[in-house]
């Protein structure tokens, strides 16, 4: 029988039994040594909302953000889209004029993690300003910005040389094309037949020949057969994944929904992602949620489809990793045994720790989501405290970003800070989570301040805090 110690709590002793097992602590987000990347001095805060930041080298951080205080001469009142630079601790933004001035419309990153090349110098944006070049008079116009030059040119550009209408797009590590979503009839009119459908696609920028080309050719030849709009490069550049409804890009059975696609550009070669080890195609569109390690050896993404493996019966989106190498498929979340929903998920660069978003695994708590990690090297899934939203690991998963307020009622910022892995820990020093949140207790609004020592086989644990059960 386990033994516990009284607790003293403002001068009263108590006997308190705990109903379950206390389980350690795996991973912790150092909020005390966190830096929000959307200010200038990296401790202060944006006065408006940023979104859509991404974490895709060590040194350069893209995101938008509706703040005007984030740099000086900001007075366009519009969501603008900035570069934080962690070497050079610099916040510059990217979404500005030729001449240098306010943008007349919104900014944002291009609806991928491929925004920014490796040596820093070329960002993709997209904008619905109509002054960023004297040239250009479309609105919603993907740009590449030369940070050297602090010149911007339009890079969903049509064959005949015009700038065209984009929902985003993608730029190469290397600089040298930019992978751009854009309808058939603005970039290839000649290409249309009467009666097809104007679907938008992806096109090729080579920035060196300044030409566009039809990206991925069709297996029977043909235009793509559904709308493509999202995708990003593996960081080494020899694969590319992308979101289409498009299935003519793969022979066998297709399912006429949204899938995953990978292409690689050593074999030229494009396969689905969601797939069934047989082949089949998902039986549901996974949703638009997806990333890839740096050498695209694995690829994870959320799907709620129920014959990617066998007996996946919890009727929930659940994490899936494919790996490009073994090319086989597995669930992360436990298809079989938990009924958690998953909303969001990424991968650290070096393919080894998958942090996701999902409904409280715990029905105590469920309709709560909290952050996970799952490691490869230990095939172990654990939360990570405290509560934040959209964790985004490094290269290595030693640092995150996170999303979370700067304080009550203040606008979404982003914020970057060391992870802690408790698991390196010695066993008598690590803390516990609270038994009944399953949460650090330090990071538990709804945990009592008591303190408690566990005897267990002759170690000794700490609650610094915990529920009273």
């Amino acid at each position: 029988m386990k033994r516990y110690l009284p607790l003293v709590f403002f001068g009263l002793v108590s006997l308190v039994m705990f109903t379950s097992v206390p389980v350690f602590a795996k991973w912790d987000v150092d909020e005390s040594k966190r830096q929000n990347i959307c200010s200038p001095s990296l401790q202060g805060s944006s006065n408006g909302p940023c979104c859509n930041a991404s974490f895709q080298n060590e040194r350069y951080i893209p995101f938008s953000a509706a703040g005007d205080n984030l740099v000086t001469g900001d007075g366009n009142k519009n969501t603008d889209f900035f570069l934080r630079d962690l070497q050079a601790n610099t916040l510059e933004r990217i979404s500005l004029t030729n001449s240098g001035g306010d943008p007349n419309g919104i900014s944002g990153g291009p609806g991928s993690n491929s925004s920014i090349t490796d040596d820093g110098r070329y960002v993709l944006f997209i904008s619905m300003a109509t002054n960023i070049d004297p040239s250009v008079s479309v609105a919603n116009c993907l740009y590449l910005r030369d940070r050297t030059l602090k010149k911007s040119i339009p890079v969903s550009v049509s064959v005949a040389g015009q700038a065209v209408t984009s929902s985003g797009g993608a730029i190469s590590p290397d600089g040298k094309f930019v992978i751009f979503f854009s309808p058939i009839s603005r970039v290839m009119p000649n290409m249309m037949k009467q009666g097809t459908p104007d679907y938008y696609t992806m096109f090729k920028r080579d920035l060196t020949t300044q030409t566009t080309t039809l990206f991925i050719n069709t297996v029977d030849g043909q235009l793509p057969n559904g709308v493509s709009q999202l995708g990003q490069f593996s960081g080494n550049g020899q694969f590319f994944i992308f979101y289409t409804g498009a299935t003519n890009y793969v022979t066998g059975p297709t399912i006429a929904n949204n899938g995953l696609y990978l292409y690689s550009f050593a074999t030229q070669k494009t396969i689905r992602v969601d797939a069934s080890a047989s082949g089949t195609p998902a039986d549901t569109g996974i949703t638009t949620n997806y990333d890839i390690s740096k050498d695209g050896s694995r690829i994870v993404f959320i799907s709620k489809a129920t014959n990617l493996i066998n007996g996946d019966t919890n009727g929930v989106s659940d994490v899936f990793c494919y790996n490009t190498v073994a090319k086989t498929l597995k669930c992360l979340t436990g298809a079989t045994v938990n009924n958690y929903t998953a909303n969001e998920v990424h991968i650290s660069g070096n393919g080894n720790l998958v942090a996701f978003t999902a409904d409280q695994m715990t029905t105590a708590t469920s309709g709560t989501f909290h952050n996970y990690f799952y490691d490869f090297t230990t095939d172990e899934t654990s939360e990570i405290t405290p509560i934040i939203l959209s964790v985004m690991p490094n290269y290595d998963g030693t640092k995150v970003i996170y999303v979370k307020t700067y304080s009550n009622n203040a606008p979404t910022n982003y914020f970057i800070t060391p992870v802690v892995d408790f698991r390196t820990f010695p066993l008598a020093s690590r803390p516990c989570l609270c038994p009944r949140c399953r949460r650090l207790p330090s990071a538990s609004p709804l945990c009592s301040p008591v303190l408690a020592i566990r005897h267990d086989s002759g170690v000794s644990l700490r609650y610094t805090e915990g529920h009273l059960v």
